[in-house]
């Protein structure tokens, strides 16, 4: 989950470093937008309010973006 004073070049650089020591996937959790970015070696997806998360390579990880913002 971001923190309100977390600049995106920070964050894009620790999502990277992850896939780069061997991650496969990597969430960035934007409360203040509702909206999940996903990243992989496939690259960048964003899912937002509405939209059901999924991501090829963990199969088993799906739900509904709008679920993680629910008690905000």
């Amino acid at each position: 989950m971001r923190s309100p004073d977390d600049r995106i070049a920070d964050v894009e650089w620790k999502m990277n470093a992850y896939l780069a020591y061997g991650g496969v996937l990597a969430l960035d959790v934007v409360p203040i937008d509702r909206i999940v970015r996903a990243y992989s070696h496939a690259g960048l997806a964003v899912f937002a309010r509405g939209e059901r998360f999924a991501c090829a390579e963990v199969p088993w990880l799906t739900f509904q973006v709008a679920e993680v913002f629910a008690n905000l």
